[in-house]
């Protein structure tokens, strides 16, 4: 499974959508994803780069810029979309990799979509 967790709400703020989680390769059996699980590793999973990798934040340090961050609203409640993919194989990705290259990863390798956006308030 993968999974990507963005704010399309961020657009008109930055520019962009902003990552703020995108995973890959958890095994099949996952049904619960624990707290702080990003940096602790409870699941076994491949995390690619969040939005403060990129030029806006430039951060560089990987406990950060390739695990979770949490939404904070700058400007008004946004919506946060959370996508989950099952697929057919284990991704050839590496730690660090950009959202762009996770969807060409999953390409051709979708079994099944499930998607749920919750509101950040401000």
């Amino acid at each position: 499974m993968a999974f990507t967790f963005v704010d399309h709400d961020a657009i008109p703020v930055g520019g962009f959508t902003w990552i703020h989680w995108i995973a890959a390769n958890l095994p099949a059996t996952t049904t619960h994803i624990p707290e702080n699980a990003s940096q602790t590793g409870a699941i076994p999973m491949v995390q690619g780069n969040n939005s403060t990798a990129g030029a806006y934040v430039h951060e560089t340090d990987p406990k950060v810029s390739q695990h979770y961050v949490g939404p904070y609203p700058p400007d008004k409640d946004h919506r946060y979309s959370f996508k989950l993919f099952a697929l057919d194989t284990e991704l050839d990705l590496q730690p660090g990799y950009w959202l762009n290259e996770f969807h060409d990863a999953i390409a051709g390798h979708v079994l099944a979509t499930a998607k749920t956006t919750v509101i950040g308030k401000v």
